[in-house]
């Protein structure tokens, strides 16, 4: 987890990381972190997705993964993980040091995870997403996902 890395607004807020295994349905959802910063939450949802969400060519996993957090876990969050071709998403594993061998060690945070948890946080903010819910829960990841295809590097996530 990310824990030190605190950002106003974001302590406090109490949220849930859930996995749920998309080949076995019968498998019951699972409550796979928690914390009270929403920053590290959103650190823990990029890390997940990145590191079990999708496979090594890219394509989505059976591992799937939301955040949610405020009154009764009401507002949410996902990363927009398509069927095939997650070029953004295989940029930033590469960006974060995740090879192929998948060799990752937490808690150690990870600064290209960290400023894309950040970006994310903006991003939830500037729609009023931290308050309220909304229907659709990875409209930001999308937003991100689209600035991350043009980056050449990660250094380029903190110009943002």
């Amino acid at each position: 987890m990310a824990s030190n890395h605190i950002h106003p607004g974001a302590n406090g807020v109490e949220w849930r990381l859930w996995y749920r295994d998309t080949f076995d349905r019968e498998t019951p959802v699972l409550l796979e972190a928690s914390g009270t910063n929403l920053v590290d939450g959103l650190y823990e949802l990029w890390f997940h997705t990145l590191t079990e969400g999708i496979t090594a060519d890219g394509s989505k996993s059976f591992s799937d993964f939301w955040l949610t957090w405020g009154d009764e876990n009401r507002s949410n969050a996902d990363i927009d993980v398509a069927t095939t071709g997650n070029q953004a998403l295989m940029k930033l594993r590469r960006w974060a040091g995740f090879g192929s061998e998948m060799e990752v060690l937490m808690p150690v945070a990870n600064p290209v995870l960290m400023n894309v948890a950040l970006q994310h946080y903006e991003l939830l903010g500037e729609r009023s997403r931290i308050e309220k819910q909304d229907k659709d829960s990875s409209e930001e990841s999308r937003q991100l996902l689209f600035q991350i295809n043009s980056m050449s590097n990660p250094e380029q996530l903190e110009d943002k």
